[in-house]
Parts: C-alpha cells; structure tokens; sequence
C-alpha cells in the first residue's frame, strides 16, 4: 500500500498540494522543496486509504444497542502514533485506541482548520 500524505503550511494556515508546490516528502518525515529542508515550515498527516482519512481528522461516532438505541456517541482525533507505527484515535483524555476497534460515521473536521474542536485533556 502506497503512503500517501497531506501538507500543512503553518506560515499561510492551510493546506497545500503536497506534488503542485513541488515538494517531497522522505520516509523518515523531512520535506524538501527541491534541495532546501523545509521540514521545519510544514506539517506533514499520514493518509489512511481504508477509511479514507488523514491524520489531524476529527471523527464522530454513536455507541448502539442491539436494536439500534444510541447510548453514548463521542469524538475522536486520527494521530500518528510513534511507538506503534500506525494510526489510532485518541479521545480527550489522551488514550489511544485502534482505529478497527471503532465505527465512527464520519469526519467532522481537522484540528489544523479547527484548532477549538477537540483538545486533549492532560
């Protein structure tokens, strides 16, 4: 499976074409614009092909019954964890989990564009 990535440029606040600005991105997370390092400039989120989701996502679920009843619903953040070498969800408290382990209905932004719609409580 190929990895794919998207770009955040931390001095315009956005995101950008990681190939149409001409950068690359290595294995080990540095980005280069032609023979410069720029990897201190951008922020580089892991693509999960399977659920269609990138790193920084902010997800949504509802916790059902057998007869379909809702008994909780709750928010998740999609993040790159290290140690593991893969991407979990991370609820508010800083706990991770595997991402199979949870049918979330959709994605409800990114902390990128929506810093105030999730926090980690430490």
């Amino acid at each position: 499976m190929q990895i794919k990535y998207r770009v955040w440029d931390k001095e315009n606040k956005k995101y950008i074409g990681l190939y149409y600005h001409g950068l690359y991105v290595y294995e080990n997370g540095e980005i280069y614009l032609g023979n410069m390092n720029v990897t201190n400039r951008f922020i580089t989120e892991v693509y999960v092909e399977l659920w269609d989701l990138y790193e920084g996502d902010i997800v949504y679920g509802d916790e059902t019954d057998e007869y379909g009843s809702r008994l909780s619903s709750w928010t998740g953040l999609i993040e790159y964890v290290k140690d593991k070498g893969r991407l979990m969800i991370v609820d508010d408290l800083g706990n991770h989990y595997e991402i199979d382990d949870f049918e979330f209905e959709k994605c409800i932004g990114n902390i990128k564009e929506n810093p105030g719609m999730f926090m980690v409580i430490n």
